[in-house]
C-alpha cells in the first residue's frame, strides 16, 4: 500500500501535494503570489521532496503549542530562531515529517491540532530562500515549508539535539519575522492558541 495513503488513514489529513496546496489557496487566495514558485514547480511534475529538485524541495515544520507559547530552536547555520522542521521523505506525508522533526529535534511527542482534521489543510505553507551550504555541496534554493500545528503530548521536557544548540518557548505575541508574524497571526486570527 502507498506509504502517504496510509499516512492519510491515520491522522485524517491528505498527504498528496497537489491537492494540499489547491485546497491551502481555496482558504488563503491571497496567498497565491507568494507560492506561485511552488505552484509552478507542482505543475512540472517530479518528486519535489527529493533534496535534489530545483529550483526548491518540500520541507514540514511544527508549530507546537503550549498555552500561548510556541516552541522555537536556534539553527546555528542559519543563524535563527524557527519552528523545528526539516526535510519531507518521499514516503512520507508533510503532516508526519512535522511531528517526526519536532521530536528528533526537540526530544518532545506531538500530536496535531485538532483543527487540521477539520480544514485537512497546513496552517501555513512558506516559500523561502535557503542560502549556498558549501559544507554540504548544496548550492542555494528554495524551501516550500508545510507548517502544521501541532500539541504538545504531556509535559516531557524539552532535550537539546546534536541537529540545534538551543530551544525555547517564546510567547506566540512575540513571535516575529516574515512567516513567523504570519504564524502567530493566524493562530489568533482562527483562535487556535492552546
Amino acid at each position: 500500500m502507498n506509504e502517504r495513503l496510509e499516512n492519510d488513514r491515520r491522522h485524517g489529513v491528505p498527504s498528496d501535494l497537489g491537492y494540499i496546496v489547491d485546497e491551502y489557496l481555496r482558504e488563503y487566495p491571497s496567498e497565491s503570489g507568494a507560492l506561485a514558485p511552488l505552484t509552478e514547480q507542482l505543475g512540472r511534475g517530479g518528486d519535489i521532496t527529493r533534496r535534489s529538485a530545483s529550483p526548491g524541495h518540500v520541507t514540514a515544520s511544527g508549530i507546537v503549542l503550549s498555552r500561548d507559547a510556541v516552541l522555537l530552536v536556534f539553527h546555528p547555520y542559519l543563524k535563527r530562531w524557527l519552528q523545528p522542521g526539516g526535510h519531507v521523505e518521499s514516503t512520507e506525508a508533510p503532516l508526519d515529517a512535522a511531528i517526526r522533526e519536532v521530536q528528533e529535534e526537540t526530544g518532545i511527542s506531538t500530536f496535531p491540532h485538532p483543527w487540521h482534521l477539520q480544514a485537512g489543510i497546513p496552517l501555513d505553507i512558506d516559500v523561502h530562500a535557503i542560502p549556498e551550504n558549501p559544507a554540504r555541496e548544496e548550492p542555494a534554493h528554495m524551501h516550500y515549508d508545510f507548517r502544521y500545528l501541532l500539541v504538545r503530548d504531556g509535559a516531557k521536557p524539552i532535550l537539546r539535539s546534536a541537529e540545534n544548540h538551543q530551544c525555547q518557548w517564546t510567547d506566540i505575541s512575540a513571535i516575529s519575522g516574515g512567516g513567523l508574524s504570519r504564524i502567530g497571526q493566524k493562530i489568533f486570527r482562527q483562535g487556535l492558541g492552546a
